[in-house]
């Protein structure tokens, strides 16, 4: 039997403390798997990164990657100007969207009033649960391990 609770994902990905490095390329493993391909991160170990925490592609598109990963739960206005203030910085890339990828808990009104601040560039909002759902799939434990500790398995050692 597993050591952890059952939402053990939700509580590590809310209460997230293991740095902007990690949460951008956690990121970028999950637009993976929402069919992003061509992911380029840009400096997720810090330094300028021009309006985008990486560069993708979906459906032939280009899109700029926000990545927004604080310490427990923000305030809507605090993940709305988060989202404003990176999409004003990634327009001159011309990009056709910004996948906004977060650890906060959104209700579907504010998830809707967050695509709503792009205007004409799409805004994909990859949020708390979306994220939790992602990486409790099978496809995704070892990535779940390697970015938030919980075993791939879940199953303990067998004592022989």
């Amino acid at each position: 039997m597993s050591s952890h609770r059952p939402d053990e994902t939700y509580h590590r990905l809310l209460f997230w403390t293991y740095g902007q490095a990690l949460s951008e390329r956690l990121a970028g493993h999950l637009l993976f798997a929402e069919g992003y391909r061509s992911i380029d991160p840009s400096h997720p170990l810090g330094g300028p990164d021009q309006g985008a925490d990486a560069m993708c592609v979906k459906d032939g598109q280009n899109w700029v990657m926000a990545s927004y990963f604080p310490y427990g739960p923000h305030s809507f206005a605090e993940i709305k100007n988060k989202l404003e203030s990176d999409i004003d910085a990634a327009r001159h890339r011309e990009p056709y969207g910004v996948a906004f990828v977060t650890n906060q808990k959104l209700t579907n009104g504010e998830k809707e009033k967050l695509q709503a601040v792009g205007g004409p560039i799409a805004v994909d909002v990859l949020h708390l649960e979306r994220n939790v759902h992602l990486l409790d799939g099978p496809t995704m434990s070892q990535i779940r391990e390697q970015y938030i500790y919980i075993p791939a398995t879940g199953l303990p050692p067998m004592s022989i």
